[in-house]
């Protein structure tokens, strides 16, 4: 995607379509590595005259489920289609691939027969090659019309020979311009090199056969029609092609799109290069270039550098850069000729300025509060951010980008103002501790950053009094972005809405909600208070406050209690009191518990029936089970469902009958018969007394009644019947065999095959 600068896989649609005397589409391959997409289409016979050559476009078009789409175009060229060719007299015609040949691939050499009226019934031909050249790899098509080939080969020249017509095969079929014979296949030598390749390959023809074997070709040489058109007797010729590089395909992995913060953090950002480079044989694999081969070089120094690896190279922008662009450029050659073979370019953004924010220049004390230890007033504690424009030349800068994360804030006077970064919260902050004044600076930063300062005052009177304060009880937090489906894809300069939500919604026993507190400053402004310096308290027995917090900036924690009943209010009080166990102020919270009521309950075993565990039903292969799982559910009002197996307030037991036959264990939860009981089931009752409710489940007891023996005829069908009489055949000393099938049945009449876990012997 060039306009955002990231590689789009998910919802990726890719064709390529190629047009000229005839069309055709074929869709694309998968997204590779890095963004790219390999794509391959065929030309069919259509493309192709035999008059003249010509050219095919080919559009390579994509779309994307998040909206874009887009194509690009080329052309190839189309080579004339050779002629075909007959011959004057009855022979054989070997004909040579039109495709290049390349080293190391295949020659295809098809030879067929011209009877000129005949009937071919049977042949032998030999292909004389130069071993130096072909090596012949027991590679061949054999005729469809005639009896399978024998194939011999002396390293220099391969033969076959046919005897006969195949079965089905008509005398129309083995008679025209064209006979079907064999198809040699032959690979290319790595070792041979390119160019013509003079008399490298011909034909014999050693004989011709019709169907009274009558002889139509007797030892002589064959014609051969080569991938030019031109036809000769005796030895031909053929062009090995040179493999040459002739697509440089290279791309920044990731993204093609730079933001250069090494000026605010002193570390280079970069992005590794790729170069896939194809060649003029299709059957070539994409290369990936190296640096042993190619080198990287920049086209915009003021903007981007690069750094050669073991790969190729990566284009970096570092402390050293002084500006952006919207097309910074490098570039790579070939190191063999120096030739330039591809040239990117990526989109830099540059900080062009930066500033430190504080919610507030002067920081004056809190109150009656002491600072930590009881060493002095507590000053107040402010966000500090460091915000930065980002653009270059030719971009549209964007303003006002938080960088804080990226950054390290520090105090020139930390007696004064201490900068503190609050690792769960993710926020910088600056607290005064001394009167005084001091600088806060970017750690790290280089250039015009390493000179931005904002100068913090710590005012030692006019203290801010505390107005009021607040706890405030949450449940959940978000951050809705408008848009927020395309953001992916949105450009830099995209502005958006964001919205925060807080949410408190406590509505079912166990919910737990965190609580945090500010005090409200008589100046207006409000000043987080650590959560080791509160004491929270609740005011009703509905709400069950957590133990003290472990750290400064985490939160109180209270919940919902079993039983809870829904209230709503003022329902939780915070006491503000500092390090010298001074109550600053004190400060109520609302709080709302809406809790529905317990409407009905279930409780399920996890199976139907069970058997005692010295019953025969509970052996393999009838298996069943001896001990069963119980599950207690509660469905409330709003149509809520909890399981509450494992809750304090379930009791569960078995009715008195089912007592002597089986056991119930509470931390497993599971019923277990015992052997030797006599029940026909088992029986067992939940109860909820604080929600008044209750309910009882019960399962069969199913014991092992009756074995039965069944006899079928050997070989059984499908609707075998029983035989309970094995016969003579006829007259021969030989009897009817059955197989046996074994059966258990159960007191519930069920029945299951045990024929393959019991022992047959015969009285």
């Amino acid at each position: 995607d060039e306009a955002h600068r990231a590689p789009l896989s998910s919802g990726l649609s890719v064709s390529v379509t190629a047009t000229g005397l005839g069309s055709t589409t074929s869709p694309c391959g998968g997204m590779g590595t890095g963004g790219h997409v390999s794509c391959s289409v065929t030309l069919t016979d259509s493309f192709f005259s035999t008059s003249s050559s010509g050219s095919a476009t080919l559009e390579v078009s994509f779309s994307y489920s998040g909206g874009n789409s887009g194509s690009c175009t080329g052309s190839v060229d189309v080579a004339q289609e050779r002629m075909s060719h007959t011959l004057n007299a009855t022979g054989a015609l070997a004909t040579l691939q039109e495709a290049p040949v390349f080293p190391g691939r295949q020659l295809e050499v098809v030879i067929t027969g011209q009877t000129l009226g005949s009937i071919l019934e049977s042949f032998q031909v030999t292909l004389i090659y130069d071993a130096a050249v072909l090596a012949y790899n027991e590679d061949y098509t054999a005729s469809t019309l005639h009896n399978s080939p024998v194939i011999a080969d002396s390293g220099s020249n391969v033969s076959a020979i046919a005897i006969g017509r195949s079965s089905g095969v008509t005398d129309a079929e083995l008679m025209g311009d064209a006979v079907e014979m064999i198809t040699f296949r032959f690979t290319v030598l790595g070792s041979a090199a390119p160019g013509t390749q003079t008399g490298a390959i011909s034909l014999f023809v050693n004989q011709m056969l019709n169907q009274a074997n009558s002889v139509l070709v007797n030892n002589a040489v064959g014609t051969i029609l080569d991938a030019s058109g031109t036809t000769t007797t005796g030895s031909a010729s053929f062009e090995i092609e040179e493999l040459q590089e002739t697509i440089h395909l290279a791309y920044a992995t990731t993204y093609s799109e730079m933001v250069n913060t090494a000026p605010l953090t002193g570390t280079a950002v970069s992005r590794a290069v790729t170069l896939l480079v194809g060649y003029n044989d299709p059957q070539e694999p994409f290369s990936s270039g190296t640096s042993s081969d190619f080198a990287c070089s920049s086209g915009s120094p003021s903007v981007i550098d690069v750094l050669s690896t073991g790969t190729l190279c990566s284009v970096r922008a570092t402390s050293d850069g002084t500006a952006g662009s919207a097309g910074a450029t490098f570039f790579i050659t070939r190191n063999s000729d120096s030739a330039t073979v591809a040239t990117l370019s990526v989109r830099v953004w540059y900080p062009l300025s930066t500033r430190i924010e504080a919610e507030a220049s002067t920081l004056y004390p809190v109150g009656s509060a002491s600072r930590s230890g009881c060493s002095g007033a507590r000053y107040q504690s402010k966000y500090v951010s460091a915000v930065t424009t980002f653009g270059g030349d030719g971009l549209t800068s964007v303003s006002s980008v938080d960088v804080t994360s990226l950054v390290s804030i520090q105090s020139s006077a930390p007696s004064v103002a201490l900068v503190s970064f609050g690792s769960s919260s993710g926020f910088v902050t600056v607290e005064g501790v001394g009167a005084g004044t001091a600088d806060l600076t970017i750690a790290g930063s280089t250039g015009a950053v390493s000179a931005v300062t904002k100068r913090i005052i710590v005012q030692d009177s006019l203290a801010r009094q505390v107005a009021s304060l607040v706890p405030v009880a949450i449940t959940a937090s978000g951050i809705g972005i408008s848009g927020s489906s395309a953001m992916a894809q949105a450009d830099a300069s995209t502005t958006v809405d964001v919205q925060i939500t807080l949410v408190q919604v406590l509505d079912a026993e166990f919910d737990v909600a965190s609580v945090y507190v500010y005090a409200l400053l008589g100046d207006g402004s409000v000043e987080y208070v650590p959560s080791t310096e509160v004491n929270l308290t609740s005011r009703t027995p509905y709400i069950e406050v957590g133990g003290e917090p472990s750290s400064d900036s985490t939160p109180w924690s209270i919940s919902v209690p079993a039983n809870a009943q829904s209230v709503e209010g003022e329902l939780i009080e915070a006491a503000w009191v500092d390090s010298c166990a001074t109550v600053v102020a004190t400060g109520r919270g609302r709080i709302k518990t809406d809790l529905p009521d317990a409407a009905s309950m279930v409780v399920t075993a996890s199976t139907t029936k069970v058997t005692t565990p010295d019953d025969a039903a509970a052996l393999s292969p009838v298996s069943v089970a001896s001990s069963f799982a119980v599950t207690v559910t509660v469905t409330f009002s709003d149509t809520s469902e909890v399981d509450f197996t494992d809750d304090a307030r379930t009791s569960i037991s078995l009715d008195a009958s089912s007592a002597a036959c089986a056991s119930y264990s509470d931390g497993s939860n599971t019923v277990s018969l015992l052997s030797g009981a006599a029940c026909s089931e088992i029986v067992l009752t939940a109860t909820i007394s604080d929600f008044g409710l209750n309910a009882s489940t019960s399962v069969t007891v199913v014991r092992a009644v009756l074995g039965t023996l069944l006899f079928r005829p050997l070989p059984t069908y499908t609707g075998s019947p029983t035989v309970d009489t094995l016969r003579r055949y006829g007259i021969s000393t030989r009897f009817q065999s059955a197989v046996i099938e074994a059966y258990l049945t159960l007191s519930d009449a069920s029945t299951t095959l045990i024929s393959s876990a019991v022992t047959l012997s015969s009285t």
